[in-house]
């Protein structure tokens, strides 16, 4: 895209384990499947057993969602966590982009007009599954802000599945390193865990605008479209 554009795309979520034994296979899986020097005698030791690398996506009864969004625009990243109790549906991403001009203003520095062409994938708080026509709510908040969908009203014709193409996901994927190698303490009250989210992510935003290409990336996406006509729809290396 051009500077012009913006990409608050990404809707994710954080969990907070409720259990002994998840906060342990959290800690686990927080180290993803690198290799580890470790003697015969520490291999079967509980504390080295790997974990299943679900217990960082999936939620179980007694655990707390803190959902958050990643977003692009104007060579700058932000994470925006998100309030207890929203939901990433239709309804929520309205409230959301009505909050987006003023996010962007502080984000971008704008002194005169906003980035103001949303690109989103396919998810079901933007796009029907079923039609690819955008959710109402969601649809009458874009235009009741100015903005206006890269895809259009009907984004059938964008596959579901572009993680490669998109350059929002590129920082999500900055994001997933950057939590692993700063694990975070589970604080004992979910209130305290979304303000500790909350600070390592505003710590994440200040480390990629610094030590990251983020203009590039912002104006990477006519790159990465004829890439894909060039490679004939096969997946990129991004």
């Amino acid at each position: 895209m051009t500077e012009h554009a913006s990409c608050p795309c990404h809707t994710d979520r954080a969990i907070v384990p409720g259990a002994v034994k998840k906060t342990f296979d959290v800690q686990q899986a927080s180290y993803g499947k690198q290799r580890r020097w470790l003697s015969k005698d520490a291999k079967l030791s509980s504390r080295n057993l790997r974990a299943a690398p679900y217990a960082t996506k999936q939620t179980s009864a007694e655990d707390t969602k803190i959902h958050f969004i990643v977003g692009v625009a104007r060579g700058k990243v932000f994470v925006r966590v998100m309030e207890d109790g929203w939901a990433p549906t239709g309804d929520g991403m309205a409230k959301f982009v009505k909050r987006l001009p003023a996010i962007l203003s502080k984000v971008a520095d704008a002194a005169g007009a906003l980035p103001r062409v949303l690109v989103t994938d396919r998810g079901s708080c933007f796009y029907h599954g079923a039609t690819g026509h955008l959710v109402k709510a969601y649809q009458k908040a874009v235009t009741d802000e100015g903005f206006r969908t890269f895809a259009g009203d009907d984004a059938s014709w964008q596959p579901a599945d572009i993680p490669d193409v998109l350059v929002h996901e590129t920082v999500v994927a900055w994001l997933r390193s950057y939590l692993r190698k700063h694990p975070w303490k589970q604080p004992g009250s979910p209130t305290g865990a979304r303000e500790k989210f909350e600070e390592l992510a505003n710590d994440f935003v200040k480390h990629a605008n610094k030590n990251f290409e983020v203009e590039a990336l912002c104006k990477a996406m006519p790159k990465r479209l004829q890439e894909l006509v060039k490679s004939k729809g096969e997946r990129l290396t991004h």
